[in-house]
């Protein structure tokens, strides 16, 4: 979270610290593909919004969605990590969470 996120009404009642000095151009979520992809073609995996995915966090209770990466709301160092990883209960919504569409070609040379 840069110090453009200063402007948010929530940010002082959620607690969270701007990143001293960073600004990205964007309070919230930049728009999809703004950003540089990664060297796998990957674009926004880290800092736009949680990536909630289909996996339990505990499969024997079922209870919470695995979700995964970085939100545009963190600033911590454990939070800005690409491996973080935490659980939200299904039917929960936040403008921090979000899901990757994939779409494969499956053409075949």
């Amino acid at each position: 979270m840069g110090e453009e996120a200063k402007q948010l009404p929530s940010l002082d009642a959620e607690g969270e610290i701007p990143i001293k000095g960073y600004n990205d151009g964007y309070a919230g979520t930049a728009p999809v593909g703004h950003f540089k992809m990664n060297q796998f073609g990957i674009y926004d995996l880290g800092g736009n919004v949680w990536e909630l995915c289909q996996d339990w966090l505990d499969p024997a209770k079922m209870k919470k969605r695995v979700f995964r990466g970085m939100s545009f709301k963190e600033s911590s160092s454990y939070a800005l990590r690409s491996s973080k990883r935490g659980g939200i209960t299904p039917g929960y919504v936040s403008p921090n969470g979000g899901f990757r569409v994939v779409i494969a070609d499956n053409k075949r040379d």
